[in-house]
């Protein structure tokens, strides 16, 4: 009898551990949001390090990122705000390793082929 519980303890175990593996494969990162955000004519470099501070995110821009910009978003997901500011600087990012790297749309059309926010899926 004992030797049966003990089977059936092994099995539940097994059982929930797989499962639990199964559901965290599964299961995607609940998305980063940022309350507000509300800049007045700050470097980008700037802007791009305060979000990074923000969101707990790995941020860094290359040597053709430059300019300033005002931005002011409330309750938006931090890669909507990053992809928003982006595009209108002419700018462009790929995130690799959780790192998200900042470049010109030039740099990146021409690591990628295509243009920056095309969906290729």
């Amino acid at each position: 009898m004992r030797l049966i519980n003990n089977i059936v303890l092994i099995l539940i175990l097994l059982l929930s551990s797989i499962s639990a593996f199964a559901q965290d494969k599964d299961d995607k990162p609940a998305p980063i949001m940022i309350d507000t955000l509300d800049l007045r004519d700050i470097d980008l470099k700037d802007a791009f390090k305060l979000i990074a501070s923000k969101s707990g995110l790995n941020i860094i821009s290359g040597k053709g990122v430059q300019g300033r910009a005002s931005i002011f978003l409330k309750n938006v997901e931090v890669h909507e705000a990053l992809t928003t500011i982006l595009k209108v600087n002419n700018l462009a990012f790929i995130e690799d390793h959780g790192v998200i790297q900042i470049m010109s749309d030039t740099d990146y059309q021409q690591v990628n082929g295509y243009k920056f926010g095309r969906n290729t899926t």
